[in-house]
């Protein structure tokens, strides 16, 4: 699975489950919440106006509720719903209610109830005593890069993460014969909380491989983290086996500590609390902005007219980033001398890393001189990385849907003017009675064709 393929948030990753577990997902308040706050503004007004309401509504009271032209955004917000089966459909009389469950919940979210703590009473202990945070962020930070550097091949630090990530990493495809493949590289250069969740996605897909019945589990923990305050401790009891065992393997990614696993409370770092909230919800690349690597320092590369770049690290991961765009020429004690040429950066476009993020990358970690500079970065440089990757995008690809053998020239032209109409049409041919819809919409177009055939 390519990363670009990777669901982008927790609201895309949730509707590729199957539709069965979403009532014990919805057992619990902290899942409710978090859903609801990640959806659409449309599908958020449609939830507020049912939370109240008993009785089913029918299709043509949501049709009411719309002004003219804003067809595309209802269906968008009611597929999200009906993939999260918040909305639940009932046929007979074409009308549609609330999961009750999920209803249930989210009231004692908005409005209190029938526990003590607002996402099911599950606080903070007395017998814990508060850490600082930035005590819990630079143990985040050292246990994420200790994976990071498996990553880049540093035998040095490779025993210092957990057997799961050898064996997560083995059913990704971020490595490849021990060799970091394309998604491996842009991996790297994400953002760090793109990068957890990246990571924790793959993970999931590792455990549904073994045990499905753990997923829905571990997936109100991960929840039920987001609103955790940072710096206070919190109880193992009430939470279950698979549960406990995933605190376990969250602690050597960096997302809880613990000072020992008998030891009976833990404490979330960042990694885990602002991980459904910071999650991306647009489709833009993924950012290179170093602040997510602390250990980098800001201020240590400098880049020069001649394409010239000169960074003081000698750290392995970070020679290993710069040479994902560079040429190394020399390495000293304290101090490595890189090249860009139009070969490194044509390698580094073709897995997929883009000329914005190398400059964002460049411009982040560039020498408090430099950074004196308007602009920061040499003119000439900026321009050329973009040329570059222009060369590598004279044609573009898109993964789309083909639709052919139309039992009629009617079904033909009624299915292309809504693939048209909705912005899914690629490419159409009359004569042959083919087009292709865009994969994001073949979903959508299926749906209609099978209501009007």
């Amino acid at each position: 699975m390519m990363a670009s393929q990777l669901p982008k948030d927790i609201i895309t990753y949730l509707s590729t489950l199957q539709s069965d577990v979403f009532n014990e997902l919805y057992a619990q308040p902290a899942p409710c919440i978090a859903v609801f706050r990640g959806l659409p503004n449309l599908a958020k007004h449609y939830v507020m106006r049912l939370l109240f309401i008993d009785k089913s509504i029918a299709q043509n009271i949501f049709n009411s509720w719309l002004q003219s032209g804003n067809g595309d955004i209802h269906r968008q917000a009611m597929n999200n719903l009906r993939d999260l089966q918040i909305l639940i459909g009932l046929p007979k009389n074409n009308s549609f209610i609330l999961n009750p469950i999920f209803k249930k919940h989210l009231k004692i979210c908005l409005l209190g109830g029938a526990h003590p703590g607002l996402l099911g009473g599950y606080s903070s202990s007395n017998k814990s005593q508060n850490l600082s945070l930035q005590f819990l962020e630079q143990y985040a930070s050292e246990r994420w890069d200790s994976l990071l550097k498996f990553l880049v091949g540093s035998t040095s630090t490779s025993k210092g993460v957990s057997s799961v990530v050898p064996e997560v990493v083995a059913h990704s495809n971020l490595m490849e014969d021990g060799a970091l493949t394309a998604s491996g590289f842009q991996f790297l250069l994400s953002s760090r909380q793109t990068q957890v969740w990246q990571f924790l996605l793959y993970y999931l897909k590792f455990l549904q491989s073994t045990n499905d019945a753990e997923i829905i589990q571990i997936l109100q923990l991960l929840f039920l983290l987001n609103f955790c305050v940072l710096g206070n401790g919190y109880p193992l009891e009430g939470l279950s086996l698979a549960q406990i065992e995933l605190l376990q393997t969250l602690r050597e990614f960096g997302l809880v500590y613990q000072k020992s696993r008998r030891d009976g409370i833990f404490y979330p770092t960042s990694l885990a609390s602002n991980l459904i909230n910071t999650v991306s919800s647009n489709n833009s690349a993924p950012s290179m902005s170093m602040r997510s690597y602390e250990s980098f320092g800001v201020g240590s590369i400098v880049v020069e007219t001649n394409f010239r770049v000169y960074a003081y690290t000698d750290n392995p991961l970070q020679i290993a980033l710069l040479g994902l765009f560079c040429q190394l020429k020399y390495r000293f004690p304290n101090m490595i001398v890189g090249l860009l040429t139009r070969a490194s950066a044509r390698e580094a476009f073709l897995k997929g890393i883009l000329a914005n993020q190398l400059v964002e990358f460049l411009t982040h970690n560039a020498h408090k001189e430099m950074l004196q500079g308007k602009p920061v970065l040499p003119p000439t440089v900026v321009d050329q990385l973009f040329l570059w990757e222009q060369e590598t995008g004279r044609l573009s690809y898109t993964d789309g849907v083909l639709y052919n053998q139309f039992q009629s020239q009617t079904d033909y032209q009624m299915l292309r003017d809504y693939a048209a109409s909705s912005g899914h049409l690629l490419m159409d041919n009359d004569e042959k009675r083919v087009m292709v819809v865009t994969r994001g919409g073949h979903d959508d177009v299926k749906r209609f064709y099978k209501q009007h055939k």
